[in-house]
């Protein structure tokens, strides 16, 4: 099993569908329900209740897993940001927080990319759902700049 697909089916819990976990994911329903497929298959049971296709429950099973699985997953996202931002603050690096959404990463990273360069700094995307991006800031992350 991977990360990956352990993040999948906390975000599925999180979401309660795979549909807006998906969306959320900014990946087709297909292809997350064939990375928990590939995962309760390694590891022998069934994560959810799939009797009612409109909202997923979790088994028992499930319930243990996330119980320890949610925290992981939050510890490990914590500490990848927390080596980012040193080895940021190390190279002269900008991180900048951008939408998902193709027609914003379009128009926005070439403008962040021509400030980064003006001011001598590596400019590193990280593209995201707004909730998670403003999370970021809140945590100290990411910290809000004027480009004026």
């Amino acid at each position: 099993m991977t990360i990956l697909q352990i993040e999948y089916f906390v975000e599925i819990v999180k979401c309660g569908s795979f549909t807006k976990a998906a969306e959320k994911l900014f990946i087709t329903h297909q292809a997350l329900s064939i990375q928990i497929q590939a995962l309760e298959k390694e590891l022998g049971i069934p994560l959810f209740d799939r009797s009612n296709r409109r909202k997923i429950a979790l088994l028992e099973y499930g319930e243990i897993l996330y119980k320890v699985w949610e925290p992981m997953i939050e510890q490990h996202r914590k500490a990848v940001e927390e080596a980012q931002i040193l080895y940021d603050k190390e190279k002269n690096t900008l991180r900048v927080g951008v939408l998902g959404v193709p027609y914003i990463r379009k128009m926005t990273i070439p403008v962040i990319s021509r400030y980064a360069e003006k001011h001598n700094q590596k400019p590193v995307f990280v593209v995201d759902t707004p909730e998670r991006l403003l999370s970021r800031l809140d945590s100290g992350e990411m910290a809000e700049v004027d480009l004026r």
